[in-house]
């Protein structure tokens, strides 16, 4: 395949600064399914990487900030780049437009192959409902041997700290920030230090033990990981407060 280069800078886009390397079992997924195909590992085999942020973002400033905000389920694993950087890439089905204007399937591009990933952000799989925050792939310097459209590409705003997971229970659907810093906001002051944000609402513990029980069910490599600072929070809320700061409706598809 013929070299492509992806405009992207990952300090930049990702607010990736520090890695630090260790070695930890692999996790590998499920076999494939007809009509996709999973991600064949999804904890690196050689180590998982811990980074300093640059930043985090609230959830204003990531509808702000993002070229499309969307939710989306992933279709299918489609590579990675083991030579020329350490991502993977994903077919993913836009389930509803929330920031922008798309109207097809995007290549999403996260950070991490089958040999490295970062600690607590194992790769996608397919079948995964998310609200994602995201960036064009033309804009920064990146080179890869992987065939890839860049004009439908897009990386992470924020990479793992601005994903939202989505599950339903009682066919209410409920949203996921697994590092709670893109809604910290609305639910800690530190001793007053912040003005507490209204637009979402502190869910009951019923609410939250069932989630995570539809969760685990969906993915148990999520429920295991050490995420202390994650906020579940209602989908409802979560939608209305991204269409205000994005100053448009969410459009299903």
């Amino acid at each position: 395949m013929r070299k492509k280069l992806l405009q992207i800078g990952v300090p930049a886009v990702c607010g990736v600064l520090l890695l630090i390397l260790y070695i930890t079992a692999p996790w590998k997924s499920g076999a494939s399914e007809e009509g996709g195909i999973d991600t064949p590992v999804r904890v690196g085999t050689l180590g998982e990487a811990r980074a300093s942020l640059a930043r985090g973002y609230t959830l204003q400033e990531a509808v702000e900030e993002a070229d499309l905000v969307l939710e989306v389920t992933v279709s299918s694993w489609l590579g990675e780049d083991l030579d020329d950087g350490i991502v993977t890439f994903f077919d993913v089905t836009t389930d509803a437009v929330l920031k922008g204007d798309v109207s097809h399937n995007i290549v999403l591009i996260q950070l991490g192959d089958s040999k490295w990933t970062y600690r607590n952000y194992p790769l996608y799989q397919r079948g995964d409902r998310l609200i994602v925050f995201l960036k064009n792939a033309i804009g920064n310097e990146f080179v890869t041997d992987f065939d890839l459209d860049l004009d439908n590409a897009y990386w992470l705003l924020g990479t793992y700290t601005t994903v939202l997971h989505v599950q339903s229970t009682d066919d209410v659907p409920y949203a996921l920030d697994r590092h709670g810093m893109l809604t910290e906001h609305y639910f800690y002051d530190y001793g007053g230090l912040l003005e507490l944000k209204e637009g979402l609402s502190k869910v009951s513990i019923k609410e939250r033990n069932d989630f995570w029980n539809i969760m685990e069910a969906a993915d148990p490599l999520i429920t295991r990981l050490d995420d202390s600072r994650n906020t579940l929070v209602r989908y409802d809320e979560l939608i209305g407060e991204i269409e205000r700061f994005a100053g448009q409706e969410a459009v299903y598809k």
